[in-house]
């Protein structure tokens, strides 16, 4: 699969996608990924990746360096993972994207192309922060100070209402709970509703209170 092998499968595919070889320079970039990004391929094509996106995680370490693991790794022939990162924009504009990395060793002309699929996902990871800052407010409202109140017994939670709520109270997003504990929207839907009926509870951010008051989770 030679470069312009490799920008033909990159013009069939949705993601934004592009393509580095071992030195990290850029030689296939997609029309989605002009989209994403904001770069054209005339601006984007043989320029170094790491002077062009500058990825980082959470915790702000950089991804995309002139050392790059993925592409150590890739020369390793070690399965790279889907990972999320953030980035900027040509306009500044910071992003969330989850990327899938694609190593492929071209025999002809001897050269390791590493071809990243890029999916925005700020939308997702801004729903997330929202959560995570709801749950450290249901945190710091657990922990004031209540007036002595005897409340009702609680049908007990099944051991999947326990998890599904231990999850929420973590700060998960629903879709990111459903998909570990392998059931649908609709059947993690069904368990909230169970558990809003047990506690006596309008909504999630409710259920995960009252069950901590209670030391259910």
């Amino acid at each position: 699969m030679s470069s312009n092998r490799v920008a033909l499968l990159l013009s069939r595919t949705a993601d934004a996608g592009f393509a580095v070889n071992r030195e990290g320079m850029i030689r296939a970039w997609n029309r989605s990924a002009e989209q994403l990004f904001g770069y054209g391929a005339a601006q984007a094509m043989n320029m170094p990746c790491v002077d062009l996106i500058s990825f980082h995680t959470g915790t702000h370490a950089d991804t995309c360096c002139k050392q790059c693991g993925v592409i150590g790794q890739c020369l390793a022939g070690t399965t790279v993972p889907n990972y999320d990162v953030r980035a900027k924009t040509a306009a500044g504009t910071p992003i969330w994207i989850n990327v899938s990395i694609l190593a492929y060793q071209d025999e002809v002309n001897n050269e390791l192309l590493v071809v990243h699929f890029a999916r925005d996902i700020t939308r997702q990871k801004d729903a997330e922060n929202l959560n995570q800052q709801l749950i450290d407010l249901v945190r710091q409202i657990v922990q004031l100070p209540q007036a002595e109140q005897r409340r009702p017994p609680i049908v007990p939670l099944t051991d999947q209402e326990h998890r599904i709520l231990r999850d929420i109270s973590d700060g998960k997003h629903p879709r990111t709970v459903a998909r570990e504990r392998q059931i649908t929207l609709g059947t993690l839907r069904n368990h909230l509703h169970r558990v809003n009926q047990k506690l006596g509870t309008c909504n999630r951010l409710e259920a995960v209170i009252e069950a901590k008051r209670r030391g259910v989770i």
